[in-house]
């Protein structure tokens, strides 16, 4: 790995520690964020942006995979998804509560031993989340070979093809993770905030609106890599211009709100009437 890319993580990952460092000093801030990452010292900020990193940096190496034509890609990227939400739930067991990692995962309802069914049912959540990141980065790349290269049709077909394994790896997995997470939900926190209580047309509204800012954030960072010259050689990286990126960054928020809370949409963003005497953005947290 290159020096400048060590650089940049090292600098993101203390940006990161330090500003939850000052989530347990700075008022105003949601009381569940201060109970989430106050509960064991400086735990929380030093180890959650590798939390962060596993759940948005981790999909992005899953993506690369992807286009190297291996027919296992598929299978590998799943059982990368479920090896990173174990760690990540070993890691989250260290900073946060146990109340708030219940909060979110739900609470078992089928009685088996030890932790198994929490941490089922958080792997799935985080499995869900990571393949639809790593999707993004799929066609973050897509276009950004498209632009640096502008393939003609003998070419169309193998940079599709990651895209096209993805595709089958989240047809497969998502329906199950649907399943755990929503059907199978040991808390109304999830559920309630999804128009209908979890209907299917609001969890894929949900969805589609991750993988849109997912695919926004890969197309900005793979620009932002190519003039940096952070890719390999960074040859042709001066070539690539910027209207593809800026054209799709502008658009995906407003898109990505849509499906969020239009009602018409069956939106996802929902706050229940018992709850809306509070604000909605501490609820949200939950």
């Amino acid at each position: 790995m290159r020096r400048a890319a060590l650089v940049w993580f090292a600098l993101g990952y203390g940006a990161f520690a330090a500003a939850l460092a000052a989530a347990l000093v700075v008022p105003g801030v949601p009381y569940n964020v201060r109970e989430a990452v106050g509960g064991h010292g400086l735990a929380a900020p030093l180890l959650l942006p590798l939390v962060l990193s596993l759940l948005l940096g981790m999909p992005a190496a899953g993506a690369m995979s992807l286009g190297r034509g291996s027919r296992r890609a598929v299978i590998l990227l799943s059982a990368a998804a479920a090896l990173c939400g174990v760690v990540t739930y070993a890691l989250l067991r260290i900073t946060v509560p146990m109340e708030s990692l219940g909060d979110i995962v739900g609470f078992p309802t089928l009685h088996w031993p030890w932790e198994w069914e929490l941490l089922g049912r958080f792997v799935a959540l985080f499995g869900a989340v990571w393949l639809l990141v790593a999707g993004g980065a799929v066609i973050g790349r897509a276009m950004r070979v498209g632009a640096e290269t502008s393939p003609g049709p003998r070419e169309t077909g193998p940079r599709l093809q990651p895209l096209i394994r993805w595709a089958a790896a989240a047809l497969a997995l998502l329906p199950v993770c649907y399943y755990v997470i929503v059907v199978r939900a040991g808390t109304d926190n999830l559920t309630e905030l999804i128009a209908g209580g979890g209907t299917p047309l609001g969890a894929g509204c949900l969805a589609l609106a991750m993988l849109i800012l997912a695919a926004a954030a890969s197309v900005a960072a793979a620009s932002l890599a190519a003039r940096l010259r952070i890719g390999r050689g960074g040859q042709g990286a001066t070539h690539i211009p910027w209207g593809r990126p800026v054209l799709v960054i502008a658009g995906s928020f407003p898109v990505a709100q849509g499906l969020l809370v239009c009602p018409d949409w069956g939106g996802c963003l929902h706050v229940p009437p018992p709850k809306r005497d509070f604000t909605r953005r501490p609820y949200e947290f939950s």
